[in-house]
């Protein structure tokens, strides 16, 4: 029981931190922009993002798997680059948080550094 309240609560504050990001993006555009590339890359498992907040896109770059694609591609590169269009980022970044054990730990690291390093106002 303990270890669900612990997640429910992790969860909890990691959309906290994603509504706060969002809404001071502009006074400290480095370090969210820094949280937003670590959920997207973590979510969809990529090498490098590239976030356009005003055209309101995302440019990934993942590697390619046997699992993410056919053989025929793979000859052609090892990566694969991707260009995603949000509507919102608030909601995009908050659709890519995941409930399993490994990222609740990476949230609660990401919470643990956001935390010592007093990017959010008390």
């Amino acid at each position: 029981m303990k270890n669900i309240t612990n997640t429910a609560i992790v969860l909890n504050e990691m959309h906290n931190l994603i509504n706060y990001s969002c809404q001071h993006l502009e006074n400290n555009h480095k370090a969210f922009e820094s949280l937003h590339n670590a959920i997207l890359k973590k979510y969809f498992k990529a090498v490098e993002v590239k976030i356009d907040y005003d055209n309101h896109t995302v440019d990934l770059v993942m590697n390619v798997t046997e699992d993410s694609i056919n053989e025929i591609a793979k000859n052609y590169s090892n990566t694969v680059h991707v260009n995603l269009n949000f509507e919102n980022i608030h909601n995009f970044l908050k659709s890519c948080i995941e409930k399993d054990e490994k990222s609740v730990v990476f949230y609660q690291n990401i919470l643990k550094y956001y935390s010592i390093h007093n990017v959010i106002g008390a």
